[in-house]
């Protein structure tokens, strides 16, 4: 059994890493709308070094337990950094997502995304997904489920990446 058990960890280990290091997509491009209406570019990403994308999905329990802690991580965040979050089930639970926001306070935006337009962008075999990109919506590196560290692995990889793209300056 513990081994059966170290097999699926490592095998989620490989798979993460993979994708992590396959990270080539763009949301530069996206014409979406947020939670509230708000159309939402890829020029968002111009006045933030690095942004957080937090990819969730209302049916992951998971992704749902974690939003509280996003929530006050968003508000801890270095200048030059955000949070966002897509909701890749928006479209299919738009009363569930409402729920969801207003009972945990969500006071960052919150894009509707497809699944297929999420997909389109990057890898996503797990929820949630976290994509780190520049300024241009560049996907920089990824985080599958949840990161090293917890929630707070969220900010410690965004610093990482913020101190990167500030020492190549």
């Amino acid at each position: 059994m513990k081994k059966t058990l170290l097999i699926i960890v490592l095998a989620c280990l490989v798979i993460a890493s993979v994708s992590a290091s396959s990270a080539t997509g763009t949301f530069g491009n996206i014409d979406v709308t947020d939670y509230t209406g708000k159309r939402v570019t890829g020029d968002f990403f111009k006045d933030y070094d690095v942004t957080v994308i937090n990819v969730f999905t209302t049916w992951c329990t998971w992704c749902v337990k974690e939003l509280p802690d996003i929530v006050k991580l968003a508000k801890e965040m270095p200048e030059g950094t955000k949070i966002i979050a897509v909701c890749a089930d928006a479209y299919e639970a738009p009363d569930d997502l409402k729920a969801i926001l207003e009972a945990y306070k969500v006071d960052f935006p919150v894009l509707k995304m497809t699944e297929k337009q999420v997909k389109e962008i990057g890898t996503i075999i797990g929820y949630p997904t976290t994509f780190y990109v520049n300024s241009e919506g560049t996907i920089l590196d990824i985080t599958i489920g949840m990161p090293a560290g917890g929630v707070s692995g969220y900010k410690t990889k965004a610093v990482q990446l913020l101190e990167k793209y500030r020492a190549s300056k």
